[in-house]
């Protein structure tokens, strides 16, 4: 491997995606299982939104639904803006979360589990 690769694998269903507290997937622990010495395994952020990632893409995800500016007629189209928003979001933009994991570590540690910038 060219360098150290941060890779969070999460399976949260779009029906419980406000739900923080839910655990990583089956199939994403395996794959941790399975190539241990291909990841680094952070435990999962239950009481700590600013460490998950999944966090920040939803947010992604809302801001793009409010500037379509009218809601969604009904859910099918609900869902189509949704997965159209999540379709949208760049490579590079998770790219950019994932990297700022360590930063939001440290800024929650110095804010001794306190509210932090993220």
């Amino acid at each position: 491997m060219g360098g150290l690769v941060a890779v969070e694998l999460w399976c949260i269903p779009l029906s419980l995606a406000g739900q923080s507290t839910l655990p990583p997937c089956s199939i994403a622990l395996k794959l941790f299982e399975e190539h241990q010495s291909g990841f680094n395994h952070l435990p999962w952020p239950a009481q700590y939104p600013e460490l998950n990632s999944m966090e920040h893409l939803r947010d992604e995800i809302e801001r793009s639904l409010r500037s379509l500016g009218t809601p969604s007629s009904s859910l099918t189209q609900l869902r189509a803006d949704i997965m159209s928003a999540w379709a949208n979001i760049s490579q590079q933009r998770c790219q950019k979360i994932v990297e700022s994991i360590r930063r939001r570590i440290s800024a929650v540690i110095i804010a001794k589990g306190g509210p932090t910038r993220y």
